[in-house]
């Protein structure tokens, strides 16, 4: 590589395939695409850069390793490739999500895209080059102009300052799916642009005729074209600013290998157990309801006032789920408590359950995904909802129900197991891709990777009957004997006995959706919490200054939220 034309030369590469908070769907390897760029670009005879490579930083690392290098004196060239989800916030910022992002807690725990901006800013080197493989989607609504408008603004401030940057993107902004989804028929969205320019790069096909060296330019146009001879509906796009002449990305050998054909991603394989895993924030746990001013209806339905009451003393938890009248939460360590109405065992934790990373509570059953990735299930089992089939094997997700228990694996296909009276455990053939599962009493709602929705069991009620006007869903949640989910627009759709006070809207750039037996919970990134339906047991009477909420939970006749623990001075 001629140092005399192509100077020294630095490339930093980012990949965030898993995520803390489960509201952040695993991206199928970004880790692996980013690897190929790193040793494209590391390659002597190609890029000749001095590159590093990180993968799944929390956001203190990342920040860090981006200072760190771009403080770096002497470099003439320099690379930023970030691969991973993006988000912006209820004021239209840009931010990149790392693995112990908190979607509620985007300014926390992300990294803002201005503060890259400052970086850059503040970076010696002349030539700068900015590559972004994120999601953008969950800030935009799909199909709508002023989406595009949105990415264009916050893009052009990555290019709009010093001198020479030219900055990148996979795809247009209507083109992604929400929530980071994988799209369908790609390993992740804008996977086969970063494809396309490993192709380009290392076959030399990207170089111009009567050129030995590739530019950003070259490299770009080679990519976009791959991306749409390969059948990929995305426009990547190109910003640019003070760029005078060529910024060079490789150098190109006489007798390359052609080009390879895309192949997608594989399936990722299951996340790494939770103690090798980054530290999750922790909170405390508030819960409310399960309480009737009248003693008579209280003595006549059996409800208790103090018998789900959260433990005292209960902190460090990172989940909590409410059941029927029992309560769950997993502490940092991996421990689960349980407390509540212990009729079939559901309040006790067996011995052998060790160590969790996610659990859910069912009307008188609890589900648990161990760190090895297989499903505990304890407490009422009269419908063989907690008799595990050994064919479920390892998980990411898991929903108790009534009688019955779902759990959704790695590749995106959904089990069931426990009682089939209404053909709840019956799984739908053909249904894969789904990104998130939710069970009701006795139905099931399963999100696919493309917005939709299927549903299926139970539908006396018509909860297992979908409205055509769900579409571009990024959220679902089944109550007792109805459905909700909600649209990318913000539009909140309900479906079957659905409790009455429901929002038509729910604004911020992601929401938490929670359905109990007859009320409904909702949070909003900019942390406002809304509560409707039943309030007999006084579910819906959110505690008055409630704040810092991090997840939510409603049950049978009360309700729970993570909230970040209270400062010490």
């Amino acid at each position: 590589m001629p140092e005399q034309r192509l100077g020294k030369r630095s490339a930093l590469i980012v990949a965030t395939s898993s995520y803390r908070d489960e509201s952040f769907r695993r991206l199928r390897a970004p880790a692996r695409d980013a690897a190929e760029l790193a040793g494209v670009l590391g390659d002597p005879g190609v890029g000749g850069f001095e590159v590093e490579s990180i993968s799944d930083p929390t956001s203190q690392r990342c920040r860090i390793a981006i200072e760190e290098h771009l403080s770096r004196r002497g470099i003439d060239t320099l690379v930023v490739y970030l691969s991973g989800h993006g988000k912006k916030d209820a004021r239209g910022r840009l931010h990149f999500v790392l693995c112990d992002t908190i979607q509620t807690r985007l300014a926390a725990t992300a990294i803002e895209a201005q503060w890259l901006v400052d970086r850059l800013d503040e970076c010696r080197a002349r030539q700068q080059v900015v590559i972004l493989d994120c999601c953008f989607s969950g800030a935009f609504a799909a199909g709508t102009k002023s989406g595009e408008d949105d990415l264009a603004d916050s893009l052009a401030q990555l290019a709009g300052h010093g001198r020479g940057r030219i900055v990148l993107t996979a795809s247009g902004a209507t083109e992604y799916s929400f929530e980071g989804y994988a799209l369908p028929g790609a390993a992740i969205a804008g996977s086969a642009f970063t494809a396309g320019l490993i192709d380009g790069l290392r076959s030399g096909h990207a170089v111009r005729e009567g050129r030995e060296l590739i530019s950003v330019d070259d490299a770009f146009t080679y990519a976009s074209d791959f991306v749409v001879r390969h059948g990929f509906e995305q426009t990547p796009r190109r910003w640019a600013y003070g760029v005078h002449g060529d910024i060079w990305l490789a150098h190109t050998l006489t007798g390359r290998a052609a080009p390879t054909p895309y192949t997608p991603n594989p399936v990722p394989e299951i996340p790494p157990p939770a103690a090798s895993r980054p530290s999750p924030v922790a909170g405390r746990v508030v819960g409310w309801g399960a309480r009737n001013p009248s003693i008579v209806r209280a003595m006549a339905t059996g409800v208790e006032f103090g018998k789900v009451t959260v433990p005292s003393g209960l902190r460090d938890v990172t989940a909590v789920a409410a059941g029927a009248r029992h309560g769950l939460a997993l502490t940092i360590q991996g421990d689960v408590v349980a407390w509540g109405e212990n009729a079939f065992g559901q309040a006790g934790v067996p011995r052998r359950l060790g160590q969790a990373r996610a659990v859910s509570a069912g009307a008188a059953h609890n589900l648990a995904i161990r760190t090895d990735g297989t499903v505990a299930a304890w407490g009422n089992n009269n419908g063989g909802q907690c008799r595990v089939p050994r064919s479920v094997g390892e998980v990411v997700a898991v929903a108790a129900g009534g009688w019955h228990s779902v759990a959704r694996r790695p590749d995106g296909t959904v089990v069931a197991w426990g009682e089939n009276f209404h053909g709840q455990t019956r799984t739908p053939a053909g249904l894969r891709d789904v990104v998130e599962v939710a069970v009701g009493e006795a139905h099931n709602l399963a999100l696919r990777a493309d917005g939709t929705v299927v549903a299926w069991g139970r539908d006396d009620y018509g909860q297992a009957r979908v409205p055509l006007d769900a579409f571009g869903v990024v959220a679902v949640a089944a109550g007792a004997t109805y459905s909700i989910a909600l649209r990318d627009d913000g539009k909140l759709i309900s479906w079957g006995q659905a409790p009455r006070g429901s929002p038509q809207h729910l604004a911020g750039s992601s929401v938490q959706l929670s359905a109990g037996e007859s009320h409904c919970l909702a949070l909003t990134s900019d942390g406002i919490l809304h509560a409707w339906g039943d309030d007999t047991y006084e579910q819906c009477a959110v505690p008055t200054g409630l704040g810092g909420v991090l997840a939510i939970s409603a049950g049978g006749v009360f309700s729970l939220a993570l909230v970040a623990p209270l400062p010490t001075f």
